[in-house]
């Protein structure tokens, strides 16, 4: 039995399972002003990242400290575990052992304490045997194909021997020596020659699997644990091959066979299970930034799309499939209290529709402004500043006027909770509107795809959407809504990755309403949600143009002066 305080491989993957298949978490990196408990436990770790996790049957909460956060999605966790009982109460600090009792119990009632110690030595071993067993699962009324084994060339790398999902940084020792030989081979800083070498890579696994499905229509299971890298003289990825040789056709399917399984398959083996884990050991290792890597990864990707007819490729889907493992792992057979999130849209490898300078900002940064009424109203937009904007924003939402739309009003420590959340998710951002230079009307834009409201209508990837709450005016100022909403709307249209944006005010609200379709939002459908029933609108660039033309004529974004 590993010690518990000693934060080993099953524990993080663990975790990074939980994560993976479970929804009650979010991400934190603020510290609190209002949150005294919270704030002092923060500074006690050596990191600001944390993830938090509601116990909701058992009315706790649990810190974890985030020593390496990954974008693909498998972190490093510390074993500082936080957890308190009230929710604004003392924090106590936890093993990682302990931690993971408490969730599993949470997420599996049925999980048994015993049970979980006598899993938890083996679930690395587990996890990787289920990973291979997924072909033979999806396909199991088809028998597979056994292709000719070639002999084993000397620059074959089998590339599981040197890294795999939960990697830590100590057991990439090797992976790090092989991007080391190729930089030194080719005479390339070891930075720039990890893009290459992953480029490369990227499009040698294409080729191998998807190049080999849309022409072929041979199925195979492209996971990190099977793929064999042939390298050329320099090091360079030159061809991918799976030693796990069986294959299946697509051609040998039964004809009711549902073909979005079989991309859903494939796409998890190709990201989650294979690209994801080289990036994250790339980035772990220091060689260079998972943002970059991913970038040139998106790119390639993209270029090998385009060569496919969108009938054939699969690649882009909006939606990544999520694979459940912990039932398997812990023999649990009731999964009925599991939240799937089987659609969780994975932007990571679509910069096509998602964009980061809207979604993550830099805090405060003045992102547009727009000037109206022969100059004399400057209307801006400016990314949310806690450390500001926060009691602005307090004093907003427990206005008699806001309550009842908002529903945000209380102690201001309920409200700072909910914006360290808000700005701590990766599909979500608030922004502060400035007359003249004054705050007055906030606004929240955040990708529909990731959203709650994504799940109730057929979206498209590139939707956005918004909440916007002006304060209340000190005199009325003529068609300043209209003139700020505006320039909003020219603003989030001015990203390529923007198709269209959306709005879904409440029913009881006709001002928003109305407000809404002047800048060209035309109604589609009424849209229940389970905390309101709302107009859904659709807005997009044309018709923004057409309804605000005169407007946008009228009024300038700069303004010359002669000296």
């Amino acid at each position: 039995m590993k010690v518990l305080n000693i934060l080993n491989s099953s524990y993080n993957l663990l975790f990074n399972l939980l994560m993976r298949e479970c929804n009650s978490w979010y991400f934190l990196n603020i510290i609190p002003k209002h949150d005294e408990h919270l704030a002092l436990y923060m500074k006690s770790c050596q990191t600001l990242d944390f993830v938090r996790f509601d116990l909701k049957n058992d009315h706790r909460i649990l810190y974890f400290p985030i020593h390496y956060k990954s974008l693909t999605g498998m972190h490093v966790f510390g074993n500082h575990v936080g957890i308190r009982t009230e929710r604004f109460g003392k924090i106590e600090i936890i093993t990682m052992g302990e931690a993971l009792i408490f969730l599993m119990k949470e997420q599996f009632p049925e999980t048994a304490t015993p049970q979980f110690y006598a899993t938890i030595d083996h679930v690395t071993d587990i996890y990787n045997e289920l990973i291979e067993k997924r072909t033979f699962k999806l396909f199991s009324d088809v028998a597979p194909i056994l292709s000719d084994k070639k002999a084993k060339e000397n620059n074959e790398v089998a590339l599981s021997n040197l890294v795999h999902e939960y990697s830590t940084k100590e057991e990439l020792a090797g992976f790090h020596q092989l991007l080391s030989d190729y930089a030194g081979n080719s005479n390339t800083d070891i930075g720039k020659a990890a893009i290459l070498w992953l480029k490369s890579y990227t499009d040698c696994l294409l080729q191998s699997v998807v190049n080999k499905y849309t022409e072929e229509g041979i199925i195979t299971a492209p996971n990190l644990l099977n793929t064999i890298i042939t390298t050329d003289q320099e090091g360079l990825p030159a061809h991918l091959s799976f030693s796990n040789s069986n294959y299946i056709l697509k051609n040998d399917l039964p004809e009711y066979f549902n073909i979005r399984k079989i991309e859903n398959f494939l796409q998890t083996q190709l990201l989650t299970h294979n690209l994801f884990p080289v990036i994250r050991a790339l980035g772990l290792s220091g060689i260079n930034t998972e943002a970059k890597l991913l970038e040139e990864v998106s790119h390639s990707m993209l270029a090998f799309y385009n060569l496919y007819s969108e009938n054939k490729n699969f690649i882009f889907h909006s939606t990544v499939f999520v694979d459940f493992f912990l039932p398997s792992i812990f023999s649990i057979h009731d999964t009925e209290h599991i939240h799937s999130q089987a659609n969780q849209h994975n932007h990571l490898i679509n910069s096509k529709y998602y964009s980061d300078k809207l979604i993550k900002p830099e805090k405060g940064e003045l992102v547009h402004k727009r000037y109206f009424e022969n100059s004399v109203m400057e209307i801006g937009i400016r990314a949310f500043d806690i450390d500001t904007d926060l009691d602005i924003l307090y004093e907003w939402v427990n206005k008699d006027y806001a309550k009842k739309f908002w529903e945000m009003d209380g102690p201001i420590e309920e409200l700072e909770e909910a914006y360290i959340k808000l700005l701590g998710v990766d599909y979500s951002h608030p922004y502060i509107g400035t007359l003249n230079g004054e705050p007055i009307f906030t606004l929240e834009l955040y990708w529909a795809v990731k959203d709650e409201v994504g799940k109730y209508y057929p979206f498209h990837p590139g939707d956005y959407g918004f909440h916007m709450l002006i304060a209340p005016a000190k005199k009325k100022i003529n068609n300043f809504s209209y003139y700020a909403l505006t320039m909003c709307m020219e603003h989030f249209f001015s990203h390529s990755q923007v198709h269209r944006m959306i709005g879904e005010a409440s029913v009881d609200h006709a001002g928003t309403h109305n407000l809404i379709t002047k800048v060209g939002c035309e109604f589609s459908k009424a849209l229940t949600l389970p905390y309101k029933t709302s107009n859904l609108t659709f807005l997009n660039r044309e018709m923004y143009k057409d309804a605000v033309q005169d407007i946008l004529d009228t009024s300038c974004s700069e303004i010359y002066l002669k000296v």
